[in-house]
C-alpha cells in the first residue's frame, strides 16, 4: 500500500486470482467523507452525502424557464444550506468548515470547457443532426465530417479546429434550428 497524506491520495495493489487492482481515494472534501486508508467504510459515507444534497436541492424538481434563472436560485439555495451546521462537526457550520479547507485546496489551473462532443457528418442540405434536432452548417462543409460540441446553453459546429456555426440548443424534440444566410450560400454554391 502507498499511502500520499500531503495530497489524501492512496493507491493500493493488491495480487488475486492473477488480477492487479489499483483503486485511488480523495480526502479533498469534508472531514468525514473520504479517509485516507479507511477503506470501503467511507465510501458510503460519500455516496450519502452526495444523496443528501440532491435531496436539499433538487427534490421537488424545481422549473426555470433558462440556465440564468436556475443559476440565481442555486446561489440562493447554496447560501442557505451553507447556514445549516456541518453534519460530522455539529458545533460548525458548512460554511465555516468550507473556509477552512479552502486555504487546502489548490487552484484550477485551466479553464473548464464543459461540452459534449461527438463527431457527425454535415448533410447535403447543410444541416447535423443532434438530439434529434438539425442545425444548420455553412455551405463549404457539405459531406464533410466535423465535430459537434454540445455546451449547456449552445450547440457548436468545429470542422479543422475552428468554429464554424453556433447556435442556441434546442431541447425540444424535431426542430430545425438555422441561419437562413447559410442556406442562401448553398444556393449560391449550386448555381
Amino acid at each position: 500500500m502507498v499511502v500520499n497524506q500531503k495530497d489524501g491520495l492512496y493507491a493500493s495493489i493488491g495480487m488475486g486470482r492473477g488480477r492487479v487492482s489499483q483503486r485511488m481515494r480523495c480526502a479533498a472534501a469534508a472531514g468525514t467523507a473520504c479517509r485516507p486508508c479507511r477503506g470501503a467504510r467511507s465510501e458510503g459515507q460519500v455516496e450519502n452525502q452526495v444523496g443528501n444534497v440532491r435531496e436539499w436541492l433538487f427534490a421537488p424538481t424545481p422549473k426555470f424557464a433558462d440556465l440564468d434563472a436556475l443559476n440565481a436560485w442555486l446561489a440562493v439555495r447554496c447560501r442557505e444550506l451553507a447556514g445549516r451546521a456541518h453534519p460530522g462537526m455539529k458545533h460548525l457550520t458548512i460554511a465555516e468548515v468550507f473556509a477552512a479547507e479552502q486555504v487546502h485546496l489548490r487552484p484550477i489551473c485551466a479553464r473548464f470547457d464543459g461540452y459534449f462532443e461527438q463527431a457527425a457528418r454535415v448533410s447535403s442540405t447543410c444541416l447535423v443532426s443532434y438530439d434529434r434536432n438539425r442545425y444548420s452548417v455553412p455551405a463549404d462543409h457539405a459531406g464533410q465530417r466535423i465535430s459537434l460540441r454540445a455546451y449547456a446553453d449552445c450547440v457548436v459546429v468545429v470542422a479543422a479546429n475552428k468554429e464554424v456555426a453556433r447556435h442556441a440548443r434546442s431541447f425540444a424534440r424535431d426542430t430545425l434550428v438555422l441561419d437562413p444566410f447559410r442556406f442562401k450560400q448553398r444556393k449560391k454554391a449550386l448555381l
